[in-house]
């Protein structure tokens, strides 16, 4: 018997409304170097959530915006 190992680098769903807190991306800069430094805030918003892509780490918003899957990322679920 042979077993295989299947991992999801991206997971998409649509639904309820989420209440996000955490590190966004808000566009980046290229250093002397040309590699690409990303700006990164804490903000808070309320969106859906369109994927979560795993292999990148970050959570994408039905709007555009990105947040960083790390231990400052704090969701809630609306309910209204």
């Amino acid at each position: 018997m042979t077993t295989t190992k299947a991992f999801v680098n991206e997971l998409r769903f649509y639904g309820n409304d989420y209440h996000i807190s955490g590190n966004m991306l808000n566009g980046g800069r290229y250093d002397e170097d040309g590699n690409w430094t990303p700006f990164v805030h804490y903000t808070e918003y309320t969106r859906q959530i369109i994927s979560i892509d795993f292999e990148r780490g970050l959570l994408n918003c039905i709007c555009g915006r990105q947040f960083l899957i790390d231990d400052d990322l704090n969701l809630f679920e609306c309910h209204y």
